[in-house]
């Protein structure tokens, strides 16, 4: 008994620890990755990044500077890059990988940001001067008309260059030949001399118009490589390398979650294999022993009923072998033979004298 109560107590304890470790995995450990809002807030960082583009391409093609719809979708596209940045914080070391990648996204949107506050900061100073410079030259024009005679020779050369920077940087703007970025240059720098020349309100008119042109030409190359990058798709890439993650991760997990319940399983097989063993051996004890009592009454009853068997020692006159039945033909035979027996025997026990014979 025993080792049964031993068996009992280990298969107890085992049948403890798999309940608490399949209690401990399923409700007090690490919280399942969430993959389905994971997925939903990289297609959203996918879409948004999508849609800020467009939005800067709007922008640039506007004449006048209006970044409303530029920076409520660089707003949506911040608050679904930190949900993200939260969600991976939470991810547990099994998903390492994923978060590597979904790192990688966050990282993309952080540096497209930068590009946009470039973007919209050289924009701004290219659409201030473009709406200067048509202003300026309606300035000089009404200057040269007020100009003395001996000076309005002088003027109006002034103004036809200032016209013809501003059709040349215009077409600049249009196709970005290098070939027209060097006759622009050179314009720019005759056209800064001679306002130095000329003096005056004309002359400060003019140096004006260089300095907005000088400013458009500067800034629109860095406005250009911002929208190359901000269009290049690198958070898409991006987007989709952490979209191709979720997918391998998911799998893995089922895969893992397969394993786990196989073995779950399996140990609860086996906790029940073995009480249902310990159940029938202590089923088999019992009977075995509600049996022997019983066993051993039928025994005694079977000896004492047959008179062909022996009944061990003798307990009473019936038992003795020189036990003859009353009646019978040897009667008087055996009692002379014992009273024979009786007279010989008390002399030599007792010291007396031998009784007389009886007949």
């Amino acid at each position: 008994m025993t080792a049964l109560r031993i068996g009992a107590a280990a298969l107890g304890l085992a049948t403890v620890l798999l309940a608490g470790a399949f209690g401990w995995i399923r409700y007090g450990g690490a919280a399942p990755t969430n993959f389905a809002a994971l997925s939903e807030l990289v297609l959203l960082i996918e879409r948004t990044a999508r849609t800020r583009t467009i939005e800067a391409g709007q922008v640039q093609a506007r004449t006048t500077l209006d970044y409303d719809g530029l920076v409520r979708v660089s707003r949506e596209l911040d608050t679904a890059k930190e949900a993200l940045k939260g969600r991976v914080a939470k991810l547990p070391p099994a998903d390492r990988r994923l978060a590597r990648a979904l790192r990688r996204l966050v990282l993309a949107v952080e540096s497209q940001d930068e590009v946009v506050e470039r973007y919209k900061t050289d924009l701004a100073a290219i659409l201030g001067s473009r709406r200067y410079l048509p202003e300026a030259g309606d300035a000089i024009r009404r200057l040269a008309e007020k100009m003395e005679p001996t000076r309005r020779e002088a003027t109006a050369s002034l103004r036809r260059q200032t016209d013809e920077l501003l059709l040349a940087l215009r077409a600049y703007e249009e196709s970005r030949s290098p070939e027209l970025l060097g006759r622009l240059t050179e314009r720019l720098r005759v056209l800064d001399a001679n306002s130095a020349q000329a003096g005056g309100a004309l002359g400060a008119a003019v140096a004006e118009i260089v300095r907005h042109a000088r400013v458009v030409l500067e800034r629109s190359e860095p406005v250009r490589r911002g929208f190359e990058r901000l269009s290049g798709e690198t958070v898409e890439d991006q987007a989709a390398a952490a979209a191709g993650a979720l997918d391998r991760a998911a799998a893995e997990r089922a895969v893992r979650a397969g394993y786990r319940d196989l073995a779950f399983g399996s140990g609860a097989f086996s906790l029940a294999l073995g009480w249902a063993g310990i159940g029938l051996v202590a089923y088999r004890r019992r009977r075995a022993g509600d049996a022997a009592p019983a066993s051993d009454d039928a025994d005694a009853d079977a000896l004492g009923s047959d008179p062909g068997q022996p009944a061990g020692p003798p307990t009473g006159p019936t038992d003795s072998p020189a036990f003859v039945p009353a009646g019978g033909p040897l009667e008087a035979d055996a009692l002379a033979t014992l009273a024979s027996a009786r007279g010989a025997l008390a002399p030599r026990v007792l010291g007396a004298p031998a009784p007389l014979p009886l007949d």
